[in-house]
């Protein structure tokens, strides 16, 4: 048991220690018109970056559910938090990652299709 919560320790400390880095993503990232996630589609790059904290079947695990009947807010919510992170939490700014405007909403999108 103790190994156990010394791994969740271990993996909470490092998403929050990448979140604590990100710095000021208030300046938008130009969508350059180019392919979307460099020609992948939404559901890849969600499985190569962000299932880790969501599950794979995004049914939540460090970060919460993200099915479609677990979004109940206005997607501008979904667009800020994925955009620049949320505070206090393992969410990093993906805009700061290079994400486009147009890559972030092709993401929620995504998000509002079943698994």
């Amino acid at each position: 048991m103790r190994t156990v919560v010394g791994a969740v320790a271990i993996l909470m400390s490092v998403a929050l220690a990448a979140c604590a880095a990100a710095a000021d993503t208030s300046t938008p990232v130009p969508d350059d018109g180019g392919p979307l996630f460099d020609g992948r589609s939404a559901a890849t790059y969600y499985r190569e970056n962000c299932s880790s904290c969501h599950g794979s079947d995004r049914a939540g695990q460090i970060g919460p559910s993200l099915r479609p009947e677990a979004l109940t807010k206005d997607d501008s919510i979904y667009l800020e938090t994925i955009a620049n992170g949320r505070s206090g939490t393992a969410m990093p700014a993906w805009r700061r990652s290079g994400l486009t405007d147009r890559e972030i909403e092709a993401l929620v999108e995504f998000l509002h299709t079943e698994p």
